[in-house]
């Protein structure tokens, strides 16, 4: 196929503000949700839509790389991963560690170790957290390590015909939705120790039921890649724009229990990919202006902040429910003003003290990230689950 670098969809450096406002109406669905709206907001929607973008951008500067240099360099990716995630990461273990250990939080050696050496999702699901601990959030980043400890290996078989791992990529998918069936359907009957403390919990923050989110994402990076013209021709148009916003909105109004941990969440990733390919490279009117919308400068900023923004609202929720002696309700007006204005100005002064001044040692290892006090774009950029860039 002779598709040059600005064919739209081909994997490149190039830099596509929308995708830092898509980031922004993740991060708004996660922080309103659990601001008390989770009723109306789908909180849990946000971490999927996290989760697709992640592997739609790391794919693509993956397949860049091996384009421009023959191979991978999985020290290279893994060190990125490290100096773009674990910064804050300890910034917010340790700030808010103190904070809700000194408001009468229990947090153990163990807690801290779960989050710092991403098991906490597995911790949650067999252990479970005391209350007010700042640990559980991190749940999703231990989803997304586990998988990006595995994924740039398996690359590197396939990384002279990169295209044949996309039926593989396809089989995977398929095996995790039978499995997750199968342990919804178990969790939900008879029960095992397989099921941890809630089958929900199982179903919703385990890696091997939750991953294929990430691979959805790693399919149409690779399919728009190598397939260009089939995808732009099938799924980026109009009418497929408009069945996958018809099918995410049916999966959150359809409220059948078993559904919801099964096939809905596979539903959802097809059509948050779908909804995502359209917004960032087609050129039909109605679409454009979204994407104009997501590229205005307030967009761009809340999504570049989004990492810090995930971290450090949560510790912020948990100091208002133990300020106030709640256990999951924000009370008031003032504890929503603490909840607000805590988490903001947190999550900027992590943004500007801590990652923005990583951003130089990172290019050092080929990261693409967007420099913020310049105000500007480099070449290009990456993602991580919570907002960040590789």
């Amino acid at each position: 196929m002779n598709l040059s670098d600005s064919t739209p969809g081909r994997a490149s450096y190039a830099y596509l503000p929308a995708l830092d406002g898509f980031r922004a109406v993740s991060i708004l669905l996660v922080f309103l949700s659990h601001a008390g709206l989770e009723h109306i907001i789908p909180g849990g929607l946000g971490v999927l839509t996290f989760f697709v973008l992640s592997g739609f951008l790391i794919t693509r500067q993956i397949i860049a790389e091996i384009e421009k240099t023959g191979t991978l360099s999985v020290k290279r990716f893994y060190l990125r991963r490290v100096l773009r995630l674990v910064p804050p990461l300890l910034a917010y273990i340790l700030v808010f560690s103190v904070v809700l250990g000194l408001l009468g939080a229990t947090i153990t050696t163990t807690h801290i170790f779960s989050g710092l050496f991403y098991f906490a999702n597995y911790y949650q699901i067999f252990v479970g957290y005391t209350q007010h601990n700042p640990l559980p959030i991190l749940w999703s980043l231990s989803v997304e390590e586990h998988f990006y400890t595995l994924f740039p290996l398996v690359i590197l078989l396939f990384r002279n015909h990169l295209k044949k791992i996309l039926p593989w990529l396809g089989a995977t998918v398929i095996v995790v939705l039978i499995w997750r069936t199968y342990l919804s359907n178990l969790c939900n009957t008879a029960g095992s120790v397989l099921c941890g403390l809630s089958g929900q919990e199982r179903i919703f923050h385990g890696t091997d039921t939750i991953f294929d989110s990430i691979l959805y994402g790693a399919i149409a990076a690779l399919a728009l890649h190598y397939y260009n013209h089939s995808i732009r021709r099938w799924l980026i148009n109009p009418a497929s724009f408009g069945l996958a916003i018809a099918c995410l909105f049916g999966t959150l109004l359809y409220r059948d229990p078993f559904f919801r941990e099964t096939l809905r969440l596979s539903l959802q990733a097809i059509s948050v990919a779908i909804i995502m390919i359209n917004v960032l490279f087609s050129a039909f009117s109605g679409v454009e202006r979204l994407r104009r919308f997501l590229s205005l400068g307030p967009c761009l900023l809340l999504g570049r902040m989004s990492y810090s923004l995930y971290l450090f609202h949560f510790g912020v929720l948990n100091a208002v429910y133990a300020l106030q002696g709640t256990e999951n309700t924000i009370e008031g007006a003032g504890g929503m003003a603490l909840y607000v204005g805590g988490s903001l100005p947190c999550a900027a002064l992590s943004y500007y003290l801590i990652e923005q001044p990583m951003l130089g040692l990172r290019r050092r290892f080929g990261a693409h990230a967007v420099d913020s006090s310049r105000g500007v774009p480099s070449m290009g950029m990456g993602f991580s689950l919570a907002g960040g860039k590789r």
